[in-house]
């Protein structure tokens, strides 16, 4: 039995005894103890009492599929053939990469409360709590190799930043290619939101399978974020007022998703370059490069009609489709923020 099965039945913050909760879920109270330190090792903060039973404190928000699906447009529920939330995995890109090939046209998404292995790009770890934010991760399996390559994060990107925006987060944008910021207008320093990792599988039949992931960070307390290294926000810090439940940010932004790739797929990366534009932290800035062992400086410039980013260096325009951007300006003293 999974110690998720024991949140429902301790989300109304009240006190709650073993034995109670033991006879709901047909088992022991020793198992009851076992559960409810399985979810203490999941982060959870559990408040026990000698004779009153075990209460939730600060009780999450789970995910609830039957609830997101209700809040998606008929597009989105005609071509989403799975949606599954999983209590944790090692990583839901990993999930779907090693799933056995999807025939069937359509896509599938997974969904995650928490993930003991979530992965950036370049391998960086993605600290991933447990029923904190979002972790999920969409798979397509009939993109051609030009597709599948060419600016897809980008336009990814350009989905959560509407998203944010939608629910009144402001002053949020892109750092090239996938890293979603928030410009903190006190201090003047970018701190990362949210994140992308576009992974592929060749298929038999030419094609690519692709699996797009997406981490967003909600509301995480400063131990959760004990293990980043560079400057991070969440959601709940910068929204004025209310936070939106987990489950309506989490359909917003599958909606949005499918919106971006519709158009991508049908007119490529120019159908949502001016939008890219309204979001792009990097024009005219000076940058560092880094891609392998080279480390190129100059000054960016736009994208070209693939989202390649452009800088003018010394030895002239560059193009890059990948690398590790850092922006060298007093206004964003930052590392390069993927993580």
């Amino acid at each position: 039995m999974h110690p998720i099965t024991l949140l429902p039945h301790l989300s109304d913050g009240r006190f709650h005894s073993g034995q109670a909760l033991g006879e709901i879920l047909g088992v022991t109270r020793a198992t009851v103890w076992k559960l409810i330190k399985e979810l203490e090792g999941l982060g959870l903060e559990i408040h026990s009492v000698t004779g009153k039973g075990y209460r939730l404190i600060d009780p999450p928000e789970l995910l609830n599929p039957d609830l997101i699906r209700s809040m998606l447009t008929p597009e989105v529920e005609r071509t989403l053939i799975r949606l599954d939330v999983l209590p944790q995995t090692e990583s839901t890109n990993q999930y779907l990469l090693k799933a056995p090939e999807i025939e069937a046209p359509g896509v599938s998404l997974v969904m995650a409360e928490s993930q003991s292995a979530g992965r950036g790009r370049r391998g960086k770890p993605w600290i991933s709590p447990f029923g904190r934010n979002l972790y999920m991760s969409f798979c397509y399996s009939s993109f051609t190799p030009q597709h599948a390559v060419e600016g897809l994060s980008l336009v990814i990107a350009v989905a959560l930043c509407r998203s944010f925006r939608h629910f009144g987060a402001e002053n949020v944008g892109i750092k090239w290619p996938n890293d979603i910021l928030w410009q903190d207008t006190k201090t003047g320093q970018a701190k990362k939101l949210a994140g992308i990792l576009v992974e592929l599988v060749g298929e038999a039949n030419g094609q690519y399978r692709v699996v797009l992931g997406i981490g967003v960070n909600l509301h995480m307390s400063t131990e959760d974020a004990d293990g980043i290294d560079q400057p991070w926000v969440d959601l709940k810090s910068i929204l004025p007022g209310a936070q939106p439940s987990r489950n309506q940010i989490a359909a917003y932004l599958i909606n949005q998703v499918h919106d971006v790739l519709a158009q991508f797929q049908n007119q490529g990366f120019a159908a949502l370059e001016q939008e890219w534009k309204q979001y792009d932290q990097v024009l005219g800035r000076q940058l560092t490069v880094r891609q392998g062992n080279q480390t190129i400086h100059g000054k960016a410039v736009g994208l070209d009609p693939a989202g390649a980013l452009l800088v003018e260096t010394a030895e002239g325009i560059k193009r890059f489709y990948s690398g590790e951007v850092s922006i060298r300006s007093t206004l964003t003293q930052t590392p390069s923020l993927s993580r």
